[in-house]
């Protein structure tokens, strides 16, 4: 395994033209920062705006306000009745209990129905379309330990059992990001990464030296991440520095979308596949802590999982449906499977 320490990050930024970056979470530069509460500050005022015009329209028209009591009223007995778990079944109750008749519009406001519900459909639609290219579920053979997990993990999730694939287990997140890097060097069509955290750091300049190297030698790379995650940690600069090295770069659900409340609405995934053929999952972001780059407080502890043969193609759907999802761009799977 190499050694990546301060020497590195000079070397790195010595080939750069830009200004070095913060690597660390404390030292994150002033134009990122301000990013992250500018997207906070709207979704307070996008709340504020929905407080003010509930007080409005009360203070305006009492036959209003009475009838959103009854309707918070009625919303109180539906949670009672209908939520299993007893600490969110009390917590919807307190709030109905003390919010002057607008509970029942934060609870909607907060549903998934209503926060994402269309984008859950067309999801269902693009997994529907794309069904055909997952293999035949079939247990066959295998051990009654190992079909039971199958068959739970089917109905559970949705997943389908492959065949025909190594397996190799990383310790450790450095362990996983060294091996990760000098298999996309070997990389010869495409390259998809799905991340939650994309942070500035030495992990990041070394993965965009990697991916710039390939793009030079006509390689597709497409990466995906989300914006909550990315938010005070990825600078507008590295997105724009992704980008002109020819990096199709998509965030997922933009915290500054005109009043969106489906802020839980997130992509926690950590997938990378290498040309359908090699693809690594696990709990590593693309972060410096998670390498224990810089041992500040404590140790970063996380895993993950090299696969290489036909299960490659489970990420790759999944990378590609997510993406359609994200971009409203149609994928056609077959040129990746």
């Amino acid at each position: 395994m190499g050694k990546y320490d301060f020497s590195v990050r000079r070397a790195v930024l010595a080939r750069s033209k830009e200004k070095p970056k913060c690597v660390h979470k404390s030292w994150v530069d002033f134009t990122t920062g301000a990013k992250a509460l500018v997207s906070d500050f709207c979704v307070v005022l996008q709340l504020a705006l929905l407080a003010f015009l509930y007080a409005f329209f009360a203070y305006k028209f009492t036959v209003f306000y009475y009838i959103s009591l009854i309707l918070t009223f009625i919303t109180a007995v539906y949670v009672a009745l209908r939520e299993s778990d007893a600490q969110s079944k009390i917590s919807w109750l307190m709030l109905f209990l003390f919010s002057f008749g607008c509970g029942y519009i934060v609870y909607f406001l907060a549903d998934k129905r209503m926060c994402y519900g269309y984008d859950r459909k067309r999801f269902k639609e693009i997994s529907l379309r794309t069904e055909k290219y997952s293999p035949e579920f079939d247990i066959s053979g295998l051990t009654p330990a190992v079909a039971r997990d199958c068959v739970y993990m089917r109905t559970a999730g949705g997943f389908t059992p492959y065949r025909g694939t190594e397996v190799k287990y990383f310790s450790d997140a450095r362990l996983l990001f060294d091996n990760m890097i000098a298999r996309l060097d070997a990389a010869e069509k495409f390259i998809f990464l799905e991340y939650f955290i994309v942070a500035d750091g030495v992990l990041f300049e070394r993965l965009l030296e990697a991916l710039s190297r390939k793009i030079a030698q006509g390689v597709e790379v497409r990466f995906l991440c989300d914006d909550v995650g990315c938010q005070g940690v990825l600078s507008g600069a590295s997105k724009r520095r992704l980008k002109a090295a020819g990096v199709r770069f998509k965030v997922f659900q933009p915290l500054l979308s005109p009043f969106n409340f489906g802020l839980n609405f997130r992509d926690h995934r950590k997938i990378v596949v290498i040309d359908g053929k090699t693809g690594y999952v696990g709990g590593c972001n693309v972060a410096d802590e998670c390498t224990n780059q810089y041992r500040m407080q404590g140790m970063w502890k996380d895993a993950g999982v090299r696969l290489d043969g036909a299960a490659v193609d489970g990420l790759s759907l999944s990378f590609l449906k997510q993406w359609e999802l994200a971009t409203r761009e149609k994928c056609d799977p077959a040129r990746y499977m």
